[in-house]
């Protein structure tokens, strides 16, 4: 799903650059620096898509298991507690009792150290802690941390 999205926004973009040329140009350029990568893996046996895009000021990063966008969590740096940083989360599109959602965008703003806005789109969304340390983990991976 999430290659197909590539690709359409590269279609989208030569189609555009066929009909406006130069205009767009410095705009493409501008966009050069951002590199998503994307990757599917079985999390506990479900078929599940990751991508990651980094931008100036956070990190966006898509988990789905059903081939869709799913609750948007805000994910911000708070303060320091203790010498560790704290992060609060807030959902800014979808499910507000999302439970398994927020605590992933926090427990991944840890991981990366960064703000993030992550969208989580899972076939079951209790809070299971071994699907919880498998998604991490991929995404760690992905981020190459």
């Amino acid at each position: 799903m999430l290659r197909s999205l590539v690709g359409s926004e590269m279609c989208i973009r030569d189609s555009i650059n066929a009909e406006y040329g130069d205009l767009c140009e410095a705009a493409m350029q501008a966009d050069a620096s951002i590199q998503s990568r994307t990757c599917a893996a079985m999390v506990q046996g479900v078929h599940t898509d990751l991508c990651i895009t980094p931008f100036e000021d956070r990190v966006m990063v898509v988990i789905s298991q059903t081939g869709t966008m799913g609750t948007m969590v805000l994910a911000e740096l708070e303060g320091n507690v203790d010498g560790a940083r704290a992060y609060s989360t807030r959902v800014c599109f979808g499910d507000h009792n999302d439970e398994m959602a927020c605590v992933l965008a926090r427990r991944l703003a840890e991981i990366m150290q960064r703000p993030l806005l992550v969208s989580v789109a899972l076939k079951d969304r209790t809070v299971c802690g071994d699907r919880f340390k498998a998604i991490c983990q991929q995404v760690q991976g992905l981020a190459g941390l």
